[in-house]
């Protein structure tokens, strides 16, 4: 410690000093010293103390960094684009579950494995020869490529690459790719309309004019590529949060109508208050859940009885507006309790019910029958729950589609509620599928274990 700090420390009634005064009087008293030793105690244990109170500071900024360093983890594993990094042998050192997930293999299988094994054959020589070039010269570099799954399937991809120095290690590289297999399949129709078009047209003027209304789509692609992680993140929260604003807004109307009328109903006013509360705190929950299935190992399960679970659901369904149906319940004698968070499930559940009220309504169909139904599979510790209604039904093209992302076959969807649905039963253990050969209307299943 510098001399100005210790004449500082002299100078100033310190608490470290102050307390160290207190603990040396004490001790004193028990036995005398002579007093340019009793001087240095007190400051040796001014200084102890201060110690110990810095270790305890730089304690407490550890664990934060800890905390920071778990969410961009979290982050890192759930971010809709793959990520990894590269050894200078090209052999992968680090990736994240999207990319493990996009390459159809686990991630503790991909560790010191060659990345150049999933680059197909036709692209071999090109990925190649990109590396030796990246690992020579700093700087960003971008490649599409043709990827092979494990599984054999295809499909192209485009490559953000970034050499990275170490400093008393070899250069590394990283990586972060996406799945343009769509986009290539617009770029290849494009490509085709472009060479019939400059067969048809003869004219200079025309085929410019052409060419610049080409140039402008493929600049609108390039966009909506670039805005295509946060779509799907704000489509999510706003999916998950709709339901309840719908209620809270519901409520609301209803207070204020009370309060306007000029003779307040007390029961009513407090029955809309307290239903936008629960709604309010019941989309905390619902963003808490999506961000919590996001989050590496923060699902919370507990035994749950299916017949309340579904009660729940339909009471729910009613209140955000999707009543006028009549609801059939139909659960196997002696059904055992099931292993979940009750949150997801009642949420898959009201939006199964939600989509064939919407369906019922679309086909005309008046006080239809929503049928949940629930036994156990025979040769598994599961039961199954079937929610049917009296709808339509799908065509087989929108059957085969019905739980892609972004898929939707309503005006004012933003077609994420069954993909989500499928993804939060899984996340229980579970599998949602979609009965094909239903005779009338949908009928959606879904699994879940027994709790013992």
């Amino acid at each position: 410690m510098s001399q100005k700090n210790i004449e500082n420390k002299l100078s100033g009634p310190h608490p470290s000093r102050i307390e160290a005064e207190a603990s040396f009087s004490r001790a004193a008293a028990a036995k005398p010293e002579s007093p340019v030793a009793d001087e240095l105690l007190i400051e040796l244990k001014a200084y102890q103390l201060e110690l110990e109170t810095q270790n305890k500071s730089l304690n407490n900024m550890q664990l934060e960094l800890e905390k920071s360093r778990d969410r961009y983890l979290d982050l890192y594993d759930s971010a809709p684009v793959g990520y990894l990094t590269l050894s200078p042998d090209g052999l992968i050192s680090e990736i994240n579950l999207t990319a493990a997930k996009m390459l159809g293999v686990a991630r503790n299988n991909l560790i010191q494995r060659r990345f150049a094994q999933f680059v197909a054959a036709e692209d071999g020589d090109r990925w190649h020869r990109f590396l030796m070039h990246l690992l020579q010269y700093e700087g960003k570099s971008s490649l599409e490529l043709a990827i092979r799954r494990d599984d054999g399937v295809v499909f192209h991809a485009w490559l953000d690459c970034l050499r990275v120095a170490g400093d008393e290690t070899e250069p590394s590289v990283r990586i972060a790719f996406t799945d343009i297999s769509r986009r290539q399949e617009v770029e290849d129709a494009l490509q085709r309309s472009e060479r019939k078009l400059v067969n048809v047209v003869q004219s200079m003027a025309e085929h410019q004019a052409i060419e610049r209304r080409l140039q402008e789509r493929r600049a609108e692609r390039e966009s909506l590529l670039s805005r295509q992680v946060a779509v799907q993140t704000a489509s999510a929260i706003a999916h998950e949060l709709n339901q309840p604003l719908t209620a809270i807004s519901a409520y609301s109307e209803m207070a204020l109508y009370e309060l306007g009328s000029g003779q307040v109903n007390y029961e009513k006013l407090s029955r809309a208050l307290g239903g936008c509360v629960d709604q309010a705190q019941r989309a905390g929950r619902s963003l808490h859940e999506l961000l919590g299935f996001l989050h590496k190992g923060e699902l919370v399960s507990e035994s749950m009885d299916l017949n309340g679970i579904v009660s729940d659901a339909f009471a729910i369904a009613q209140s955000i507006g999707y009543g006028g149906f009549n609801p059939r319940l139909e659960l196997e004698p002696g059904l055992p309790l099931v292993l979940g968070n009750r949150i997801q499930v009642q949420k898959v559940l009201v939006n199964l019910v939600r989509n064939g009220v919407e369906a019922m309504r679309v086909a005309g169909v008046s006080d239809g029958a929503i049928t949940v139904a629930a036994g156990i599979m025979e040769g598994a510790n599961m039961v199954r729950v079937t929610v049917e209604d009296e709808g339509p039904g799908l065509d087989a093209e929108t059957a085969k589609r019905v739980f892609e992302p972004f898929f939707t076959t309503k005006s004012g969807g933003v077609g994420l509620g069954l993909a989500i649905s499928r993804s939060l039963i899984e996340a229980n253990g579970g599998e949602l599928w979609l009965e094909t050969d239903a005779r009338a209307g949908a009928a959606f299943h879904f699994t879940l274990p027994f709790a013992s």
